[in-house]
């Protein structure tokens, strides 16, 4: 009975927060950085400890504990699997008071439900800043006078908040050796300076350490003392705190102090179910290439992500190496809103908002338009300015769910009857030395700015809404004379289709850099293609995720560069057979579990036929697809024959 007591605990004060005091889900929590773990990712992220079953004696940090979701859900852990654990002494952080009393009550359930299995458990709550405290005493070398010493595990799920340059936080950090700009980043820093050597961390926290100017000081420091064990990517930015408004994609990763760069284990799921769990396993450097000054993380999370990454990397100019620079666009409005008109008026210059962007290309002036169409020209702000000439812009926000990250457009000298232009600070400008590019030159880049492929690059390192010009510095470009052959065609075509600019890189690709593994893209195609048609026939949608269309292209057997529509042929496959040809021909490694349930999902939608272990797809559903691509039978028609 108190086995079950204790398995509920953190699911218990995962329902008290949010019931008592919504307050810290709306102002509070903005003030704090707070986003609270639901139960069941503090259970998953529990399971991530790899050590557990080799020792007797676990010492566990828990800074930002909230009501003690993360340690809570170890300390299960421990009690229910790992029965060699004889000693457990937690040490958690929560500078909130409100969130403190409920602390207490849940750790006091764990002290007795410890007891009742005679396992010691010690408990030390601090309602303190783990910033603040943590860094006097690295700095002061206080340690001997205090008990929190070192750690054999840390599990944590940090606040998200930037730290001011000036604030008392920031400096804290500098005088311990920690420069960063982010609150998940300084407590990161701070905890891993408190692990044990060989200790574990845990930790779920945004994705844009990954990349950046900012979090390259993080990513050098993380690099040297820690080595990561493994990463879990959620697709969805709103699934690991679904009652938040998170505009970053989140990952849970496990690191180790150490220095062993061995394989890392990736993991994905679309939501917390984790339905559609993927897996697989790569080589440290193809995540971290220690050559790298920038440090980048790549979190390829299937083979069609290391054909991106093959394709992307096959072109390897950099911005400098075309005379190129990339800055903010240096209008900021609001410090200038006096200078701001709706509308072109004497003595005034075109300003550009993103919104001005309209198909590659520049709708100006705009009607109607919310923000400012022009700005004054004077001594006061003629500096923050550039001539009219051609330069390629992109934009610096994309909407949460917005298909591309990466857009962009052209500006064109003969779009304006001035002799300067500015830019707002939302966007960001390709330019040579605060000049105009070439013509064709400024073309070909935002042809291949607006690849499918580059996009779909970028998307592996950068998990928020923002595009920075330090992130558009990093990427590879290709060389001077294939931009210019891109520019071409723009030229010659400015209703340049996302087809047409697709097929134009990988004509490339294959002609000149020897590229011969699977065309992501085309992979993509053929799983939309099956999905729209499969959208008519099923009126289930829960079963229409990707991982059910792979299933029902398995048993079509579809293989990319192999596919005839017009002759469509069902096949028999056990789930063994479905995994393995999903992982050959789409490039994705699915958790045979993840199969085995969703099948019984879409044989339950009466869509496959399954006897003695090979499954089938239904003829009528065969007939509708065909059906479909012929265009001669409506999905009532097609029903109507059987």
């Amino acid at each position: 009975m108190e086995k079950n007591i204790i398995k509920n605990t953190h699911q218990i004060a995962d329902e008290q927060i949010r019931n008592s005091f919504p307050d810290i889900i709306g102002e509070q929590k903005s003030e704090l950085g707070q986003y609270m773990t639901p139960s069941v990712v503090a259970q998953f992220m529990a399971d991530f400890f790899t050590n557990l079953h080799s020792i007797e004696k676990i010492k566990i940090l828990d800074p930002g504990a909230g009501i003690g979701s993360l340690s809570s859900a170890l300390v299960e852990s421990i009690l229910f699997k790992h029965n060699n654990i004889k000693d457990i002494d937690l040490v958690a952080f929560e500078i909130d008071i409100k969130l403190y009393e409920l602390l207490e009550d849940v750790y006091d359930k764990l002290e007795e439900s410890c007891r009742d299995l005679n396992i010691n458990f010690q408990k030390r709550i601090n309602n303190s800043d783990f910033i603040e405290k943590i860094s006097y005493l690295l700095s002061n070398e206080l340690f001997e006078n205090e008990d929190i010493l070192s750690f054999s595990h840390i599990i944590m799920n940090p606040p998200y908040k930037k730290i001011n340059s000036n604030s008392k936080h920031r400096k804290l950090l500098r005088k311990v050796g920690i420069e960063t700009s982010n609150f998940y980043t300084a407590f990161l820093s701070l905890a891993f300076r408190l692990l044990e050597p060989e200790g574990e961390l845990v930790a779920i926290t945004p994705r844009s350490f990954c990349n950046g100017s900012y979090f390259l000081p993080f990513r050098n420091d993380f690099d040297s003392k820690m080595s990561i064990k493994r990463i879990h990517v959620f697709h969805s930015r709103s699934s690991a705190f679904k009652d938040d408004e998170v505009l970053q994609e989140n990952i849970i990763f496990l690191a180790k102090k150490d220095k062993v760069k061995g394989k890392i284990k990736i993991t994905t799921s679309t939501g917390i179910d984790f339905s559609d769990f993927t897996e697989r396993e790569v080589d440290y450097s193809k995540v971290i290439n220690t050559n790298d000054p920038n440090k980048i993380i790549h979190i390829a999370t299937d083979d069609l992500d290391e054909h991106v990454i093959e394709r992307v990397n096959a072109f390897n100019c950099t911005h400098k190496d075309l005379g190129v620079t990339i800055s903010t666009g240096p209008v900021v409005d609001f410090r200038m809103k006096k200078f701001l008109r709706k509308n072109p008026e004497k003595n005034t210059i075109p300003l550009l908002y993103s919104s001005h962007m309209n198909s590659g290309l520049i709708e100006w002036p705009k009607e109607g338009f919310k923000k400012y169409n022009s700005i004054i020209d004077n001594e006061s702000t003629k500096r923050w300015f550039m001539p009219t000439g051609f330069y390629t812009i992109v934009k610096r926000f994309s909407a949460k769910e917005e298909k591309r990250r990466i857009v962009s457009a052209v500006v064109t000298p003969t779009s304006f009857k001035y002799e300067k232009i500015g830019f707002e600070n939302h966007l960001n400008v390709f330019h040579t030395e605060k000049n105009g590019l070439e013509e064709l030159l400024a073309k070909g880049l935002s042809v291949w700015l607006n690849s499918s492929i580059v996009d779909m690059y970028f998307r592996q390192f950068n998990g928020n809404t923002q595009v920075n010009a330090s992130d558009l510095e990093i990427l590879p470009y290709p060389d001077y004379e294939f931009l210019i052959e891109l520019g071409s065609e723009f030229k010659n075509n400015k209703n340049l289709s996302q087809k047409h600019i697709d097929e134009l890189i990988e004509e490339k690709l294959i002609s000149e850099k020897n590229i011969k593994s699977i065309n992501p893209l085309s992979v993509i195609k053929i799983v939309q293609k099956m999905s729209e048609i499969l959208k008519e026939y099923n009126h289930q949608k829960n079963v229409l995720d990707a991982l059910a269309v792979l299933i029902i292209i398995s048993l079509l057997n579809l293989r990319p560069g192999h596919i005839s529509w017009n002759e469509l042929i069902g096949s028999k496959k056990s789930a063994h057979e479905i995994k393995d040809f999903i992982k050959e021909y789409y490039g994705k490694q699915y958790a045979i579990t993840s199969i085995k349930n969703l099948l019984s999902s879409i044989y339950g939608a009466n869509l496959l036929n399954i006897k003695e272990g090979q499954i089938s797809l239904k003829t009528e559903l065969i007939d509708h697809i065909r059906s479909f691509l012929s265009g001669r039978l409506s999905y009532e028609q097609v029903m109507a024959k059987h």
